[in-house]
C-alpha cells in the first residue's frame, strides 16, 4: 500500500516565520495598520494576502492588498539571508525522499517565496503547492488536497506535518492524518 507524507513548510522545514512577521509589520505600520504579533503567529497557513487583509479589515481600512503583499515579498526578499533550515525535519523529510516515499510540500506562502527559500537553502522539493495556487489557504483543505492529487494519492492515504492550528483544522478537513510540530526551542 502506498502512502505519502505532505510537509506544512514555514515552521516545519524552515524558520521564516519571524521573518514574516517582520515584513508584514513594516508594510502594514506604512499604512497604519497595527499587528498583533500573537495573532499574526495564529494565522499561520493562511495565504499573505488572506493575513494582510484580516489585519486591515480587523481596523476598518480599505487597501490594495495585493500590492501590499507584493511589497512585502520585497521586504521579506532583503531578509532572505536570516532564513534557516529545522535541521530535525529536514533529515525526516530527506529520508523519505531517499527511501521513495511520494513527499509535497504544501504552503501558504508563494511560489517565488518558496522557490528562493529552497534556492537559498538547498531544499529539494519533489511536489509543490502554494497558497496562491488554491481558491482557499488554510483552514480550507484546498491546499492539502491538490497536494494529494498532485501525488496521485487519495487524501486518505497521506499524512500532514503541521505546526498550526489552521493547517491541523486543513488536515482534517481534508480527510488526512496529521502529525503536530512543535519546537519548544524556537517557540519559547
Amino acid at each position: 500500500m502506498e502512502y505519502g507524507f505532505i510537509f506544512d513548510y514555514d515552521g516545519i522545514l524552515i524558520n521564516s516565520m519571524e521573518i514574516h512577521y517582520k515584513a508584514n509589520a513594516i508594510v502594514l505600520d506604512d499604512i497604519g495598520v497595527p499587528m498583533d504579533k500573537e495573532k499574526y503567529y495564529s494565522q499561520a497557513g493562511m495565504t499573505g494576502v488572506e493575513q494582510i487583509k484580516t489585519f486591515c479589515d480587523a481596523v476598518g481600512v480599505s487597501a490594495d492588498y495585493e500590492a501590499l503583499y507584493s511589497r512585502k515579498k520585497e521586504i521579506f526578499g532583503t531578509m532572505l539571508h536570516e532564513v534557516t533550515k529545522i535541521e530535525r525535519n529536514f533529515e525526516f523529510y530527506n529520508t523519505l525522499i531517499e527511501n521513495g516515499v511520494k513527499v509535497a510540500i504544501a504552503t501558504g506562502c508563494s511560489r517565488e517565496t518558496l522557490e528562493n527559500t529552497a534556492e537559498f537553502l538547498d531544499i529539494y522539493i519533489p511536489v509543490s503547492v502554494c497558497g496562491g495556487e488554491v481558491d482557499k489557504g488554510k483552514p480550507s483543505p484546498d491546499l492539502f488536497l491538490e497536494a494529494a492529487r498532485l501525488l496521485d494519492l487519495e487524501p486518505s492515504k497521506c499524512t500532514v506535518i503541521e505546526d498550526s492550528d489552521a493547517g491541523f483544522e486543513a488536515a482534517a478537513a481534508a480527510g488526512m492524518a496529521c502529525l503536530r510540530f512543535f519546537d519548544r526551542v524556537q517557540k519559547g
